[in-house]
């Protein structure tokens, strides 16, 4: 992920064999915003839309990719993922 000021720009990834409609397998670019403690995140082509509340290393909300599912996010340590 790539930050400027309260912009970023990053990729939205999917685990392998997992469902995703319209936005295919590999995910894609995505952009958003940070506004004190609030995340929101979407793409060019319209399809991603998000928005997230930050609590310590969690962030909680939904995001639509078509239709709009909860979602919680958990920071890892690097070391530990696959």
């Amino acid at each position: 992920m790539e930050t400027s000021s309260s912009f970023f720009t990053g990729e939205l990834k999917f685990p392998q064999g997992s469902a995703t409609g319209n936005w295919g397998s590999n995910g894609g670019p995505i952009r958003g915003t940070v506004a004190d403690d609030v995340v929101r995140i979407n793409d060019d082509r319209g399809i991603v839309d998000g928005e997230f509340t930050v609590t310590g290393d969690e962030m909680t909300g939904s995001i639509g990719i078509g239709v709009a599912r909860p979602v919680t996010l958990r920071r890892i340590d690097p070391s530990s993922s696959r």
